[in-house]
């Protein structure tokens, strides 16, 4: 795995961390680029960057002062897809937080280009445990929890929309009386006919 930033390149060090050194005392907006390999050693699967900040005497070791760590969820497909395609889906942030007992309606805002066969499964997952160290959701049925007819893929698993080449909004009437106040993660599958080309997630908390 390689990490650039401003064409710089920078590797995993022994301990597998990658170190960036920025400038001192200066607030940055840098984009940085992953590259991995061609895939030949990566096997399909799920999990999350972690990105942490910190000050140091010497700009790379020996923190004296950490921040707040993230982590960026990523997914590989054990097969490979490239188009030259464009997909988004954006949920209002009056939407993100939701009380419990009571119905609501969560508009996704959905756009789709460049995909010859395009179809959209979506799922909702609710997370395992309500802690940052915990970053483990466990699919559930989102069919129980709304009144609405959804069309199903499989198991769990739902059409949002069968073809699908333009803006489009899905809305999900969501009544929260049995589900548990926790976070809750959507998850908008992007097909290429059969062939998965990516995925989105959307979050939610119901409190």
């Amino acid at each position: 795995m390689i990490v650039a930033i401003d064409n710089q390149e920078y590797y995993p060090d022994v301990d597998n961390v990658i170190r960036i050194s920025l400038n001192r005392n200066t607030s940055i907006n840098k984009t940085i680029t992953i590259t991995t390999s061609d895939g030949n050693n990566i096997t399909s699967s799920q999990g999350y960057l972690s990105i942490s900040g910190y000050a140091s005497y010497d700009g790379l070791y020996n923190p004296l002062n950490r921040s707040n760590t993230i982590l960026i969820p990523y997914v590989i497909n054990d097969t490979s897809y490239y188009a030259d395609y464009n997909f988004d889906v954006s949920l209002s942030n009056d939407s993100r937080i939701i009380n419990k007992n009571e119905t609501v309606a969560l508009d996704f805002d959905i756009s789709v280009n460049g995909i010859a066969n395009p179809n959209i499964r979506v799922s909702l997952a609710r997370k395992t445990q309500m802690t940052a160290y915990n970053q483990n959701y466990t699919v559930i049925d989102m069919q129980n929890y709304t009144d609405m007819t959804l069309n199903r893929e499989r198991p769990n698993y739902y059409y949002v929309n069968r073809s699908i080449n333009i803006n489009n909004t899905f809305t999900y009437r969501i009544n929260t009386t049995n589900l548990d106040r926790s976070s809750y993660r959507f998850a908008f599958d992007l097909y290429d006919g059969d062939k998965k080309v990516t995925t989105i997630y959307k979050y939610i908390i119901v409190r």
